[in-house]
């Protein structure tokens, strides 16, 4: 049925552009000096364009005639090296490399672009790394093409980074829409569509926007590919129908084949083959030199899957041979590995058992599978049946058996050890993770508290500056200005000899109260706290204390202060004066002991006296004393309280942590 379908016309090598391996080892080595020779020289506009001119004409003569494309691409080589034009002689080598891609011969492609990279690199020191560029995604290309799609993927990320280091003209659009589309086309080749089909709907979305439709069609044909992998065959036909639309409109013969194959190739997956005939034949109609590994490697395989599914494994078998002998020539592990599998299925359905356990044995070795355990025991029962003929029925069977669970038990206990590990891992990431979350979260929050309390004891501190200039500008001036009015009038009454006793008396309270009104807004501006710092002033307080009544008060104090601020300082300075006139005044002490211990990140003050104690329960009378006053301004600095109280005295314990507010 499907014997005619290939092109018999052989398809056409590019055998000038091949090199021997050692015609190549020569001139790497000629080049590698001559290169060194080349001085950087601004070459003109209309030689360049000439150069280019013969570069884009073997483009448009690729898969229609290679004897014209080689012409023109010589021409561009010859030209460039005469006009010592790194850029043009970097471009001629990658044509070359390129056109030897396409004849399957992979190896002398890469050594082709090994002659190019210098070039390639020379060119990129100007204003544009372009063929740098365009020499990576060769590279990947080939890649591709012998199976390493992880070193394909990661030449197309290098050269998407370059493009990244230049600006956006249209020579740079169409390297992006290349790029894009390289990458959505090797993670569809890696069996990842739905990583392939974003990187195709940017490169869709930029040919959009720009009206840029070089590459548009074969973007069709990767993201039909890729739907046919997340077996949405509806989708996928009506992209590889897009696809073949816009080749015939361009007259792209290389897209347009790649379409039709895919769309015979989605039809064997549907188990279709009277469709999938029809459009390999359209496939194998596109051109005359075809390239080597969509026209010359692919259509056998296809025929060979077509006959396996029809149960005709003798044509299976030929063709399959056929393309394992090609894609062995062209170095397409790949290829190889599917020409394999088939003349596996095909041998055993012929019962050529040996044959069909070479075959499937060398597809397990070529293939890089995560399912290396099922097809060890594919392998295992194509072995016991090539036993079947020389061995009795019953125990082969009867090993079979055996093996089979055996492989089930070690299957299982590999995949429950590995969820196992993956289980405990996660475990370990989302503990660490949750872990650092907290501690980030606590950290902020620390950060707004401790924002929070510098505000609160700021603006505390600016209140008493400013009720303590009021008293000083307001207060005072006006007791002053009565006291000068009383002294006048004092004078006066002496001069006519009239009583002054009770004037003079009045003078006397007022001088009592300015003095009284001048120490409150001195302690209030805290001018003491900014000159001698707290320590200091604690302790001229606690003297001044011990100097005005009875009470013995002992101040002592430990430690280095650290770097406290002014506010911190006053407020501190605050309690403390709370806190002993509460032990002189309610507690009736006759001894009040003051001790300051600090470091430079934490503050502890001690209050104690032999006083009478207090009800610490009574609300009224914590409010009385100050008590509750002071516990709230330690809460305000993040602080803690301890309050020891009884018949033999008080001791109030304080301690600070953020000492640097």
């Amino acid at each position: 049925m499907c014997r005619n379908l290939i092109n018999t016309s052989s398809y056409t090598v590019f055998a000038c552009l091949l090199l021997l391996s050692s015609g190549i080892s020569s001139l790497m080595a000629q080049e590698s000096s001559w290169i060194n020779t080349l001085p950087h020289q601004v070459i003109s506009v209309m030689d360049s364009n000439r150069v280019m001119t013969y570069i884009n004409q073997s483009e448009k003569t690729r898969y229609k005639d290679p004897l014209t494309t080689q012409t023109y691409v010589d021409s561009a080589m010859a030209l460039s090296r005469q006009l010592r034009f790194a850029y043009g002689i970097g471009n001629a080598y990658i044509a070359y490399a390129a056109y030897a891609s396409a004849a399957g011969a992979y190896r002398e492609s890469d050594s082709l672009l090994q002659l190019a990279y210098p070039y390639c690199v020379q060119a990129s020191l100007g204003s544009s790394n372009s063929l740098l560029v365009i020499w990576h995604m060769n590279k990947g290309n080939n890649a591709a093409y012998t199976g390493r799609y992880g070193d394909a993927v990661q030449a197309s990320f290098k050269a998407q980074k370059l493009l990244a280091e230049k600006p956006g003209d249209s020579v740079y659009l169409s390297l992006r829409t290349t790029i894009y589309n390289d990458i959505g086309s090797m993670f569809q080749y890696l069996g990842q569509p739905d990583k392939a089909i974003p990187y195709l709907n940017q490169g869709l979305e930029l040919s959009k926007e720009k009206s840029y439709f070089k590459h548009v069609a074969s973007m069709y044909v990767n993201m039909g590919n890729a739907f046919v992998g997340k077996k949405q065959f509806d989708t996928a036909t009506s992209y590889f129908i897009k696809a073949i639309e816009l080749s015939k409109k361009d007259s792209n013969a290389f897209v347009l084949q790649v379409a039709y194959l895919s769309l015979s190739n989605m039809n064997i997956t549907l188990k279709r083959t009277d469709e999938a005939v029809a459009w390999l034949e359209k496939a194998n109609k596109v051109s005359p030199h075809p390239d080597a590994y969509m026209a010359g490697v692919l259509p056998d395989l296809t025929l060979g899957k077509i006959f396996l599914n029809n149960k005709n494994p003798d044509r299976a078998i030929y063709f399959a041979s056929r393309a394992l002998s090609r894609a062995n020539s062209m170095q397409t592990p790949q290829l190889s590995a599917t020409a394999h599998q088939i003349l596996a299925g095909a041998y055993s359905e012929t019962g050529n058992w040996q044959q069909a356990y070479h075959h499937l044995d060398t597809f397990a070795g070529t293939q890089d599978s995560i399912d290396k355990a099922t097809q060890l025991e594919a392998i295992n029962k194509l072995e016991i049946k090539s036993r079947v003929a020389e061995q009795d029925k019953k125990l082969t069977e009867q090993r079979l058996l055996l093996q089979s669970r055996a492989a089930k038990l070690q299957k299982k206990n590999l995949l429950i050890l590995g969820v196992s590990m993956l289980s405990l891992l996660l475990t370990i990431l989302l503990l660490s993770f949750y872990r650092n979350y907290r501690h980030r979260r606590r950290r902020e929050a620390d950060k707004i508290k401790i924002a929070h309390l510098k505000a609160v004891v700021q603006g505390e501190s600016q209140e008493r500056q400013r009720i303590a200039q009021e008293l000083h500008d307001g207060v005072v001036s006006q007791l002053l200005a009565v006291k000068l009015s009383l002294s006048s009038s004092v004078s006066e009454a002496k001069a006519s000899l009239l009583p002054a006793e009770e004037v003079q008396q009045s003078i006397h309270y007022l001088n009592e109260a300015m003095q009284d009104l001048r120490a409150t807004a001195h302690n209030l501006s805290g001018a003491q706290l900014l000159q001698a710092g707290l320590v200091e002033s604690l302790r001229k307080f606690c003297d001044k204390m011990q100097e005005a009544g009875p009470t013995e008060i002992h101040f002592e104090a430990f430690g280095e202060s650290g770097t406290m601020s002014i506010h911190f300082s006053m407020m501190v300075y605050r309690i403390v004066q709370e806190l002993v006139q509460n032990a002189l005044k309610h507690a009736r002490a006759t001894l009040v002991i003051v001790q300051l211990n600090s470091t430079d990140e934490l503050l502890a003050l001690t209050v104690q006296d032999n006083g009478r104690g207090m009800a610490t329960a009574d609300t009224t009378v914590m409010k009385s004393t100050g008590l509750y006053h002071i516990r709230q301004q330690v809460q305000q600095l993040g602080g803690h309280v301890d309050i020891d109280t009884g018949q033999q005295g008080t001791s109030v314990y304080l301690e600070f942590t953020n000492i640097d507010l």
